[in-house]
């Protein structure tokens, strides 16, 4: 892609329109139009409130523009390294399993387009296997697993501790399984100055509702400056 068809993808990945962008960087709508359609390219100064503008950078924009761009990191998978990197090594062990499941099921799910139906996982006869789903005891039941409710959940985790989480200090990723349950415990140390920005809308509660929803849990804690979260997952 060109750098004027990035700067369109960007633009409309915000939900700006050529005029809001225009209003934005003190420009004509035209000049916004010349830009994507590669006819003219921004002076240096229009470039720099064009990156602030758009909320990006010029490696995101010009990554085509020079050899190896395929390789080049944006800011939001920068500071997913920069997270990574900073968990312990349990932390990333714990990181590296979830990722690896992820892209099994996604390979699986492309190999095999035409059964993207919801998972079917047996559950059986037992109070931890039941969670929240309310089967009628004595009888086996059948759960739908939502493998998207399950990449939600993560992704307002890792979403909370890049807003809350004291970056001077490590996070503790650990799993403890038994009893028919696979319980994901998360442990870190609450900034003093909280980055406000918002999460990808998928609150605690609502985060408790998908947990609850596969027969999983959630529970949180905060106390003397530690956070602590549980994700409880129904073995199967």
């Amino acid at each position: 892609m060109r750098f004027g068809e990035r700067m369109r993808a960007r633009r409309e990945e915000l939900g700006i329109s050529r005029a809001e962008l225009a209003a934005m960087m003190g420009i004509s709508g035209s000049a916004v139009g010349n830009y994507e359609g590669g006819v003219s390219f921004p002076k240096e100064e229009v470039l720099l409130r064009l990156f602030d503008c758009l909320e990006t950078d010029p490696n995101t924009l010009f990554q085509d523009s020079f050899r190896g761009g395929a390789q080049v990191l944006n800011r939001d998978e920068r500071q997913l390294l920069e997270q990574y990197r900073g968990l312990s090594a349990r932390g990333r062990e714990s990181v590296r399993s979830v990722v690896g499941t992820l892209c099994a099921y996604r390979d699986e799910v492309e190999s095999n387009p035409a059964e993207q139906e919801p998972r079917v996982i047996p559950l059986y006869r037992s109070p931890a296997a039941a969670g929240y789903a309310a089967p009628v005891f004595g009888e086996d039941f059948t759960l739908y697993l939502r493998v998207e409710d399950v990449v939600r959940v993560f992704d307002n985790l890792f979403s909370n501790l890049r807003k809350y989480a004291d970056r001077s200090a490590p996070v503790d990723l650990w799993i403890e399984e038994g009893g028919g349950t696979v319980r994901l415990h998360v442990e870190n140390r609450v900034s003093p100055a909280p980055d406000r920005r918002d999460s990808h809308g998928v609150g605690l509660p609502a985060m408790a509702a998908l947990m609850e929803r596969g027969g999983g849990a959630l529970e949180t804690e905060e106390r003397d400056g530690v956070y602590r979260c549980v994700l409880t997952f129904v073995e199967t």
